[in-house]
């Protein structure tokens, strides 16, 4: 409760909203789409308005981030290793994460990496589809200091039609250390 209090506060003093965080009490299953990604901030913020709004996401982690010293700190933010040796490997691993849980929230930037390129990995869609979790796009942007959540739509199945359209949902969105994440030439049609 008082942790909960300090971050409500601390995003309060540095002047961030969030909308629409109660969406994540819907859903049992859900995988956090979180983009722009482009600074180590991004992980600061994320655990700050997870514990302001008190949801228990977890994340992703290349398996060597949690070896010692730091691979308990890792574990107790809710972090889970995985082998990123083989790109298919993440998806059924993280796959076999949510099976193992009757509630489960994982976050992910689909951009895989903080260079803010706007292209997304397709990565979260599969784990998504295979976990049978309901994707909440969720944006952090720095320009208006707001972090909003946001139901997707019903997959489709077809990454390739799909993906374009939560893209552009991103569209112009600032992230700490980039101006958007997606360039006015990644224009997607729906």
């Amino acid at each position: 409760m008082i942790a909960q209090l300090i971050s409500k506060g601390l995003l309060r003093i540095f002047g961030w909203k969030v909308m629409g965080s109660t969406i994540l009490k819907t859903w049992d299953k859900s995988v956090l789409v979180v983009a722009p990604h482009t600074s180590n901030w991004d992980f600061i913020l994320a655990l700050v308005v997870r514990k302001a709004y008190d949801f228990d996401s977890k994340f992703l982690g290349k398996a060597s981030l949690f070896r010692p010293p730091f691979g308990g700190i890792f574990r107790w933010l809710g972090g889970y290793p995985v082998n990123r040796q083989k790109k298919s490997d993440i998806v059924q691993q993280s796959i076999q994460i949510f099976d193992q849980h009757d509630r489960f929230i994982l976050a992910l930037s689909p951009e895989g990496t903080r260079g803010g390129n706007g292209k997304f990995r397709s990565g979260f869609y599969h784990i998504a589809r295979g976990a049978n979790a309901q994707i909440i796009l969720v944006t952090f942007d720095y320009g208006k200091k707001q972090v909003r959540f946001e139901n997707c739509f019903a997959l489709t199945g077809n990454s390739e039609e799909d993906i374009p359209k939560i893209e552009k949902y991103f569209e112009g969105v600032q992230g700490k250390n980039a101006p958007s994440i997606v360039s006015s030439k990644m224009m997607c049609f729906l």
